[in-house]
């Protein structure tokens, strides 16, 4: 029998199209340097942030982004401030169609925006200064990140790497940090403290933010800064790195027991944003979920001088079942 299903069919894998539109500043702003992003929908239900960018001039008034065929959120952040963020909204999009638009024209979320193989999308604009749906997103793309390829089907192949021992754990002095949500208690040096995202989860996964440094966004660090990221993912195993980028594999003995961390060099990057460094990842397989830890230096040198800290944290992590708390993002009124 044929078989049934709801919604729209996904686009079909091939050659990339583009998503044009203009950009709109917060009133009495000046125009500034930018850069504008279109996050794959697709990569977010696995706690990942793949995206493609396009970097965009004071001088310059539009945007033009080449995206695989997939359907995307358009966000945008200013180089001058990391915690900037805005998008194309329903209310933007809203004011442009000219009709009432059932109740959109107060609506600051972020629509998705499909774009078919070789299919042009004109008129997604960006502006909406201030929102938080956008702020979430761009957060997610410094914590998970990773560059859209334009090549259809293609998908980094897993490859043999050199193995590198971590460091004995470090002898300093250590403040508990406990989460019952995420059933996790950690053990961080003297150095490290939490900082508050955007938002709470989105919904598929806890998380807790750490850095050594007094910032508040990775942008922040200076050479000497490295960035935690901890998180929860429910009902399945920790994601592997991005071959591309993977450069070394070590073993290291948690709680239930033995395993793989990863090494990977930086992305490359045009330009101050997104964040990207040095970074190790890895995580426990416990209660039927990943806990999931990833540590990023904003140079080769940060990271290994805090490598002992984060050995003492995940090797002594300690487990309990997770109090799950889902919650949904909210957007805000532009600012």
């Amino acid at each position: 029998m044929q078989a049934c299903c709801c919604g729209v069919p996904p686009p079909k894998p091939g050659p990339p199209g583009v998503i044009t539109g203009q950009v709109h500043y917060a009133p009495n702003t000046a125009p500034a340097d930018l850069a504008v992003y279109a996050i794959s929908d697709y990569s977010l239900y696995y706690g990942e942030a793949t995206y493609a960018m396009s970097r965009v001039a004071a001088s310059e008034t539009t945007y033009s982004l080449t995206v695989p065929p997939g359907i995307y959120y358009v966000v945008a952040r200013l180089d001058s401030d990391p915690l900037s963020a805005g998008g194309y909204t329903f209310h933007i999009a809203c004011s442009e169609s000219g009709n009432s638009c059932r109740g959109n024209a107060t609506n600051y979320q972020t629509p998705r925006v499909r774009v078919d193989s070789k299919a042009e999308i004109a008129g997604i604009d960006v502006g909406d200064w201030g929102s938080a749906e956008a702020r979430r997103l761009l957060w997610d793309i410094d914590m998970f990140g990773s560059v859209a390829s334009l090549v259809p089907n293609f998908s980094p192949s897993p490859k043999s790497l050199a193995s590198r021992s971590f460091p004995l754990p470090s002898t300093d002095l250590t403040h508990p940090f406990t989460s019952q949500g995420m059933g996790v208690t950690l053990q961080l040096q003297a150095s490290w403290h939490a900082v508050t995202t955007p938002l709470n989860d989105n919904g598929y996964f806890n998380e807790a933010y750490f850095t050594n440094e007094a910032a508040t966004s990775p942008l922040n660090l200076d050479s000497r800064g490295v960035w935690l990221a901890t998180r929860i993912h429910y009902g399945y195993g920790c994601p592997f790195p991005d071959w591309r980028y993977a450069t070394a594999r070590a073993t290291v003995r948690m709680q239930v027991g033995t395993n793989h961390f990863f090494f990977e060099d930086p992305q490359p990057r045009d330009g101050p944003q997104p964040f990207t460094g040095y970074s190790v990842r890895g995580g426990d397989f416990v209660f039927g979920n990943c806990a999931e830890f990833i540590m990023t230096g904003t140079t080769k040198d940060a990271l290994d001088t805090n490598l002992p800290g984060f050995a003492t944290m995940v090797e002594t992590a300690e487990f309990k079942a997770p109090c799950t708390i889902y919650t949904t993002p909210s957007a805000l009124p532009s600012s």
